[in-house]
């Protein structure tokens, strides 16, 4: 600080102006290494801070994914499975989907045309009692909810592979074709906390 206060001194009465970049280059470098820290110190509280979060860093503990073949034929009846895969041993207390499709390229096809409304058809019903089974056709979204009422929840462990439901469709076009995984989509735990999820959709590549 004496050295600061001398060094100032001196250019003031002397004129040293050749010291302007020399002082500048230290100011800016203080600056950043501020500003360096501000956002090592936020991200580190974004990465660390809840169990919903996933970091590019992180392996979520389960992934949604949407699977069937690829190519299609228009007027043609398809299968997407939706599959649940873990990375981690969790109980799951809930879990609930929701997908977006387009209306005006997709048809669902009922998988239980003696129920009011259309429904897909759920494969797997260990997860809990199936909460929520409705397609708003109008919208093109789908909700499928499931909820366990036991305290310890469904016990799920690392490499499993479940296949939670099926959604029968015929494609009305081959491009643009997609089922979209919304935010809705989430694993809760036994502590009502939600569990880090990624999604992948499902994209029709080509037609047949």
């Amino acid at each position: 600080m004496i050295h600061f206060i001398e060094k100032t001194r001196r250019w003031l009465q002397k004129g040293e102006r050749k010291d302007i970049f020399f002082w500048g280059v230290i100011v800016l470098s203080m600056a950043l290494i501020g500003e360096s820290i501000w956002i090592g110190d936020y991200l580190s509280h974004l990465r660390y801070s809840g169990r919903g979060l996933l970091t590019p860093t992180s392996i979520p503990a389960f992934v949604v994914m949407g699977q069937g073949d690829t190519s299609v034929k228009p007027g043609e009846k398809n299968i997407m499975k939706i599959i649940l895969k873990s990375n981690e041993a969790e109980n799951i207390r809930g879990l609930d989907i929701v997908l977006a499709f387009d209306p005006e390229k997709v048809v669902l096809v009922d998988a239980d045309p003696t129920q009011a409304g259309t429904q897909v058809e759920v494969k797997n019903e260990a997860l809990g009692q199936v909460a929520r089974n409705l397609v708003d056709e109008q919208t093109g979204r789908i909700f499928i909810s499931w909820l366990n009422f036991g305290q310890v929840g469904t016990a799920v462990m690392p490499g499993d592979e479940i296949t939670l439901a099926a959604v029968h469709f015929r494609p009305l076009k081959t491009k643009g074709v997609e089922f979209r995984f919304l935010s809705g989509t989430k694993v809760v735990d036994t502590d009502g906390q939600t569990v880090t999820l990624q999604t992948k959709d499902f994209l029709v590549k080509k037609e047949r």
